[in-house]
């Protein structure tokens, strides 16, 4: 018996299928927003990304992105928002 590996190809949107559905991405945001989640927030906007923009950016701009995210997070607990 010979075993061979198989190489994983993910579906592009795989990692976006948790937020298909606009009720669970709205309160769920809220939630993350509420508890400065930045794995869950940054998760949503990538998930937007792919699902409005195409996916198509750039590393930078997507680090640029997080960035913002992280500013706002820290923003908000500075102000108690």
């Amino acid at each position: 018996m010979t075993l061979e590996l198989e190489r994983y190809q993910a579906d592009p949107l795989s990692h976006v299928q948790p937020w298909l559905e606009p009720e669970t991405r709205k309160r769920e945001a809220v939630r993350a927003a509420r508890d400065h989640s930045l794995e869950t927030l940054w998760s949503l906007t990538e998930a937007f990304h792919q699902l409005h923009g195409g996916g198509g950016k750039s590393p930078h701009t997507l680090r640029t992105y997080k960035n913002g995210l992280k500013l706002w997070l820290r923003y908000c607990a500075k102000q108690a928002v």
